[in-house]
């Protein structure tokens, strides 16, 4: 009998969460990358992953309602250039919802 009540609270737990788990109006935290600007090629970007641009190449698509900053400032896609430091924020569908760009800092004369 101990068994029995086991497994049905076993199933009853799986099935609940299987069932939360499956929502079709969950939230779902947006992701955030940053990396190097490679290229922009029409309304996607390229970027290499990682703050120093040392991971993998990425490609992420932008829409009309992405917010673009460089160094601070509002901008636009073609503003950006090859090389500028990126923090991305991704929506759960894929899209760029947001591109913080930093242009590199001139290296100092030593």
């Amino acid at each position: 009998m101990r068994y029995l009540i086991a497994l049905l609270a076993m199933v009853g737990i799986l099935t609940f969460t299987s069932f939360v788990h499956a929502a079709p109006d969950a939230n779902f935290k947006r992701a955030s990358k940053t990396g190097v600007l490679e290229k922009v090629d029409g309304k996607n970007i390229i970027y290499k992953g990682g703050a120093k641009g040392t991971g993998k190449e990425w490609l992420l698509v932008t829409d009309d309602k992405t917010k673009i900053t460089l160094d601070g400032k509002e901008a636009k896609l073609d503003d950006l250039k090859e090389g500028q430091s990126l923090k991305l924020t991704i929506s759960s569908e894929g899209v760029l919802t947001k591109i913080d760009a930093t242009s590199p800092k001139p290296k100092s004369k030593s």
